[in-house]
């Protein structure tokens, strides 16, 4: 038994050194999708009927992904997000896809809760690992998950544009169904589970009053200076 707590400690501590990796932009996007740049990081900003969805998409160890979302609602009425049906799929490299494993935030709460109480009471783990990415050690508590969980929006598109208010943020940082309310923004992060063979290209569609916001990306990493 103290094998298995040393391999997991051993484990957990090369992921947690692995670095964020974003995934690049596919050349060809849908015709109502931009590619933008903030801070030298690309993101894909899409526009339908004065709804705006920008995301972002991020790879930390092997398979885990997060994706950072960010919706700002320019009409004059609220429309709703609505997590459960955004879909993923990952391609290989003979353009063979499926579907990736796309959590929820009580969803990825729970797997994080359950594989902690699996590992038990290896402290060592969250001591030396740190900022562990979520799907590879949920051991990590709740305050190292948010300082990983935010990791990546900093470099978040038009969210600090001086017209627009600060986009609201749910305090762990995963994404709930709200409602955006006109000229207000949303962000938050949608927690993927990878497959290795599938990261060629991976395709996210989000959901907004029934339209479909689809982003294409690469397996071309870049990573922040």
């Amino acid at each position: 038994m103290k094998v298995l707590f040393t391999l997991l400690a051993i484990a957990a501590t090369i992921v947690s050194c692995a670095p964020v990796r974003y995934f690049q932009p596919a050349k060809e996007q849908n015709i109502n999708a931009d590619i933008l740049y903030h801070d030298g990081l690309p993101y894909i900003r899409s526009m339908m009927e004065k709804t705006e969805v920008s995301a972002q998409l991020m790879l930390k160890g092997e398979r885990s992904l997060s994706l950072d979302v960010f919706f700002y609602n320019e009409s004059g009425e609220a429309f709703n997000i609505e997590p459960e049906g955004i879909r993923a799929i990952g391609y290989n490299s003979l353009g063979i896809p499926t579907e990736l494993r796309v959590f929820t935030a009580e969803q990825f709460i729970r797997r994080r809760n359950t594989r902690a109480a699996i590992i038990g009471g290896v402290a060592v783990i969250a001591a030396v690992a740190g900022t562990v990415a979520l799907l590879d050690n949920p051991a990590a508590n709740n305050a190292v998950g948010n300082d990983l969980l935010f990791l990546g929006l900093t470099a978040a598109p038009t969210i600090t544009a001086s017209n627009r208010s600060a986009p609201f943020s749910p305090q762990d940082g995963l994404v709930r169904p709200h409602s955006v309310l006109p000229q207000t923004a949303y962000r938050g992060l949608v927690m993927i589970q990878g497959k290795t063979d599938y990261l060629h290209r991976i395709e996210v569609t989000v959901p907004v009053n029934n339209m479909p916001h689809r982003f294409n990306f690469e397996n071309v990493m870049l990573t922040p200076r």
